[in-house]
């Protein structure tokens, strides 16, 4: 058998590292941020769903109705004529029979700028009436369009 002397300059072999030494760099900041991502995209997920149930309301629909046919909002602002989401506040609620409510705030926006909107409307039967409704153009200029 054959003997080999020991070399002081010769390197040992490291030991294997496992996986997780191994892949600590991108598991780490995937276990801290992916929950935070999922959180935020169901938070997002529900602020969409909230909007659209708001805008799909039938107060709001007449209400863009009503100021897309007023000459003095379309000439300030051109067409078309589109509400923004954010800064879109409302509350919508009705009831089966007894009729229902809704208070919007929002900004719309044309091609020539901006106006902010405030309606609170109630439903008497089929037909909604709107007790306050108010635009306010850019330049300050108040117009109502209640009932």
């Amino acid at each position: 058998m054959s003997h080999v002397p020991h070399d002081p300059n010769m390197q040992q072999p490291q030991p294997q590292r496992g996986w997780f030494a191994r892949n600590m760099l991108w598991l780490i900041p995937t276990i801290v941020f992916l929950p935070l991502l999922m959180c935020l995209g169901c938070c997002g997920g529900l602020f969409t769903i909230g909007i659209n149930a708001l805008r799909n309301a039938e107060p709001y629909t007449i209400a863009m109705e009503r100021i897309r046919s007023e000459t003095q909002i379309t000439a300030a602002l051109g067409e078309p004529i589109d509400s923004e989401i954010i800064g879109f506040n409302g509350q919508y609620n009705q009831s089966v029979g007894t009729g229902g409510t809704a208070d919007y705030t929002f900004t719309i926006r044309g091609p020539s700028g901006t106006a902010q909107v405030y309606f609170y409307a109630q439903q008497n039967g089929q037909q909604w009436e709107f007790d306050s409704f108010d635009v306010t153009l850019q330049d300050g200029t108040a117009l109502s369009l209640a009932d």
